[in-house]
């Protein structure tokens, strides 16, 4: 079955995905952090699903700035963490820099 990547167009969605993700982060480090802090910050990035057939399985950030592309979040569901989807995400994210004339994809958190 093939990965795609589309824009989200349910930023809500997109932020309880990286909530539900990131839960044992955020309770051990950041525990201000919920779904709206999440939308808050990634609301004027790129964002896109990660699909896998119907199902949402990761979420892709992108922030175009200056000269870089960077990629400023990537999540992949637990169950499918391991299988060489974050690989995939990470050549996509290549793509999408290039075609958009930038030489350079950094990470930024």
């Amino acid at each position: 079955m093939d990965i795609i990547f589309c824009p989200t167009d349910n930023i809500q969605k997109a932020a309880q995905f990286t909530f539900e993700n990131m839960h044992q982060y955020y309770q051990k480090i950041a525990p201000e952090w919920n779904t709206s802090k999440i939308v808050e910050v990634t609301k004027d990035l790129e964002n896109f699903d990660i699909k896998l057939g119907d199902e949402v399985i990761g979420v892709m950030r992108l922030e175009y700035k200056d000269t870089f592309c960077y990629l400023r979040d990537l999540q992949i569901s637990a169950k499918h963490q391991n299988k060489g989807f974050g690989k995939v995400a990470l050549n996509e994210a290549k793509r999408k820099t290039l075609s958009a004339n930038f030489n350079t994809l950094s990470y930024a958190y």
